[in-house]
């Protein structure tokens, strides 16, 4: 299981700096029951060797000095517990039934429920193996214990990638602080003298550690404040005032167990053979995130003793600047080996941006910032860490977008502003939108932590507060559906700040909204397959994306990735699914899968990007094109010198998806260029097709006699295209280019007959 794989990893990396002999085990037992409902969840147990799973990782890990054993059993009443004096881990049938009973109201199948309960039991049993060995090998703490090993089990099941089971540990805690208010207990009754923690208490400390290890994938935890108006989206838990430590909460705790636990608990050094066979965790170094050839500029330097520092918390900076211009969107990164990052930008009339870690999980730190420029002038680059006196070396890449924003504010919230009923202070602008335009708007300022709503002439709310847990910056993405005057607020998290802040909106490209008859639909993501990903049932991590279709679209969807073998898949509204593996069947050598859609059911579709084998992570690039299906080319008979004795041709197929690039063919105006081959004959209707989201296309044909026909679609240079019907029966030859000379990058070409 791929998940105790990773658990393994895991344990013998903190178990790593110390080695002893291994003279004990952990030993799974089952213990009978008069329940018939307890020994269904027996069976299930062993039939998955659900607990044996569980501590075969730990049997590879950890020497103990005796056998500790893991025992489901009836214990007459909910609980599980570490018995010191039997030297046990105790799970009693108990906790399956009331679990079963807890999350039974929330689920739709028995799979479900079954999911649920194992999650919360997982979190649990490394609630207890924290007890036992703390126990066991005397592992000091501060606080309760009880807090302690929760920390622990959460801990342990972030790193694995298991929040899903933390998080049904946080729920049971929930489930039961609200069965016990519910019961009509009053102040009195409650256990503040237990050494448990209030099982409210519980929960959100939990859910705090889920949030706090990857703020941007677990947003949906937080809990969303109105101002007198319906959130779209009103759901949550956990109140910003404590979100806003989580981060450091989560970094802080992880810190202090890795250190606990490599310096009291010995690792297997000898007597007991591993039973499984670890494999090495998928890291994404530094250098795998950042794609350096993008920059536009780059500075390279080193924090050292002698360097200024900073007035508050005396960390040592490095300040560059740099020429930007109003309009642009930047993209900053500050990444290094050596120290832990901190990353701040100062626009020339003093506002600025910080960000200490970008969501990004890589080896090493990196910080990132991406900023619209309101401002035409000097900008300044501040490097520092985040602890006072971390030194070495880094490196800051900076890449330039220009003309993203088209309308830009630098305004101030003050006092005689108008204000919600909430008290909170607001600025409104009118802004009218396209539908089919990709909007974007953004709101930072340095004196508050910025809140923007953008309201739809339908009443609906685009609403964001920290933006990539950003303090300060608060941005909104959507896709515009209605036409019409939309209300931009800029306003703030609490209620009495105010100061200058910036404003910015872009109109970019357009979507399937705007009227996919003129104007043809195409979307890219970058995106990174991580660790902290949601799997398959198979182990395969997977990101999803979800899209708006018409009937008639013929769609390209590509995955393409240098870092792993790409596996896409696209779900119908009626849940009818497509799927691909190799868009190249002919050639296993290549590793990018693509679909070719023509959409038959409107509605919502869900695309899901995912690898061809399980722990596979890495970055990669989603493309999606309609190609249309009416003949927008003019053919051209321009003469074009192209040598056939230098082509390098390929099997002929439907779609070939390629790479512009150095090393290639070069025509005789510079452009590389790429053939193929495919066989037709006289009679046939053609279409050829090429489409690519990184350079503009330029695509030709040439008959069995060598005359050659191109076109190069002006309308829409991403997007070229040839349809003609066949006078010569024989082999064909395509060739992509780019309309300019040294252009790169991937395209896909449809060749249909």
């Amino acid at each position: 299981m791929v998940v105790q794989r990773i658990l393994i990893i895991i344990l013998v990396l903190m178990f790593s700096l110390s080695l002893a002999q291994d003279n004990g085990d952990f030993i799974v037992a089952y213990e009978d029951s008069s329940s018939e409902v307890h020994l269904e969840y027996a069976n299930m147990l062993y039939e998955r060797q659900y607990l044996e799973s569980l501590v075969s990782g730990l049997n590879t890990s950890i020497a103990l000095p005796y056998d500790i054993g893991v025992v489901a059993g009836q214990c007459d009443t909910v609980n599980a517990f570490w018995a010191p004096d039997m030297q046990a881990i105790i799970i009693c049938y108990e906790l399956f039934e009331y679990l079963g009973e807890v999350f039974r109201a929330g689920v739709s199948s028995q799979e479900e429920l079954d999911n649920e309960v194992l999650g919360a039991v997982e979190f649990i049993f490394y609630h207890e193996l924290g007890h036992s060995l703390i126990d066991t090998f005397s592992i000091p703490f501060t606080g309760r214990e009880e807090d302690a090993v929760d920390q622990f089990s959460s801990i342990i099941l972030m790193s694995a990638g298991r929040a899903n089971s933390a998080l049904s540990g946080a729920s049971f805690f929930f489930a039961s602080g609200k069965e016990t208010l519910e019961s009509g207990a009053s102040l009195s009754d409650l256990a503040f003298w237990d050494e448990h923690s209030l099982d409210q208490q519980r929960f959100f400390d939990i859910v705090c550690l889920v949030y706090g290890s990857d703020p941007e994938t677990y947003d949906f935890l937080l809990k969303r404040e109105d101002k007198g108006f319906l959130l779209s989206d009103p759901t949550g838990y956990l109140p910003k005032e404590r979100a806003d430590r989580c981060t450091e909460e989560y970094k802080d705790i992880s810190h202090s167990w890795n250190t606990l636990i490599t310096s009291y608990v010995p690792a297997v050094g000898g007597g007991t053979e591993p039973s499984i066979e670890a494999e090495p965790e998928p890291q994404i170094d530094v250098a795998d995130v950042l794609e350096t050839g993008s920059y536009n500029e780059t500075f390279s330097g080193e924090l050292a003793i002698g360097d200024e520092t900073l007035d508050e918390g005396g960390q040592f900076f490095d300040v560059y600047e740099l020429e930007l211009v109003q309009g642009q969107e930047v993209t900053f990164e500050l990444s290094s080996i050596a120290f832990d990052t901190h990353l701040s930008v100062f626009a020339p009339d003093d506002y600025g941006y910080l960000n200490e870690d970008a969501t990004v999980k890589v080896e090493g730190y990196l910080s990132r910032l991406t900023i619209p420029i309101t401002t035409t002038g000097t900008w300044l680059i501040g490097v520092s860490s985040y602890a006072e006196g971390e030194t070495g070396s880094y490196e800051v890449g900076v890449i330039k977008k220009d003309n993203v924003y088209n309308e830009v504010w630098s305004e101030t919230l003050s006092d005689g502003d108008s204000s919600y009923e909430t008290g909170e202070l607001v600025d409104s602008y009118e802004y009218t939108f396209e539908a089919g335009q990709k909007a974007t708007v953004v709101l930072s300022s340095l004196e508050f932590d910025s809140y923007l709503v953008v309201t739809a002439p339908n009443g609906e709310n685009y609403v964001n507060d920290d933006f990539e847990n950003q303090f300060g910056m608060a941005r909104v993405d959507f896709d515009v559906v209605e036409s019409g005057v939309y209300t931009i607020s800029a306003t703030t998290y609490k209620v009495g700040e105010k100061g200058p802040y910036q404003l910015a909106v872009s109109t970019g490209g357009a979507t399937l909204a705007s009227s996919p008859s003129t104007e043809l639909f195409s979307d890219s993501q970058i995106g990174t397959l991580a660790q902290e990903d949601s799997t398959f049932d198979s182990g395969e991590f997977y990101d999803v994306y979800n899209y708006e279709f018409t009937v008639g679209q013929n769609l390209i969807l590509d995955a393409v990735s240098t870092e792993f073998d790409t596996y896409i898949m696209a779900v119908s509204p009626s849940e009818e699914q497509f799927y691909n593996d190799n868009y190249f069947e002919d050639d296993p050598a290549k590793t990018d899968a693509g679909l070719d859609i023509y959409v038959e059911e409107a509605g919502t579709w869900y695309v899901y990007v995912s690898s061809s084998k399980v722990g596979e992570v890495g970055n990669y690039e989603l493309l999606i094109s309609d190609i249309g299906t009416e003949d927008i080319a003019e053919e051209s008979t321009e003469d074009v010198s192209v040598d056939v004795t230098d082509m390098t041709t390929t099997k002929a197929r439907s779609s070939n998806m390629g790479q512009l690039a150095s090393g290639d063919n070069v025509l005789d105006d510079g452009s590389f260029v790429d053939y193929y081959s495919v066989d037709l004959e006289a009679g046939q209707e053609a279409s050829f097709s090429v489409v690519s989201a990184d350079f503009e296309t330029y695509i030709g044909v040439m008959n069995p006699s060598g005359e050659i026909l191109e076109f190069d679609e002006q309308a829409d240079t991403t997007r070229s295209k040839i349809t003609l019907t066949v006078e010569e029966t024989g082999t064909w030859f395509v060739f992509v280019s780019s309309v300019s000379a040294g252009q790169e990058g991937n395209y896909l070409l449809s060749i249909k007959k």
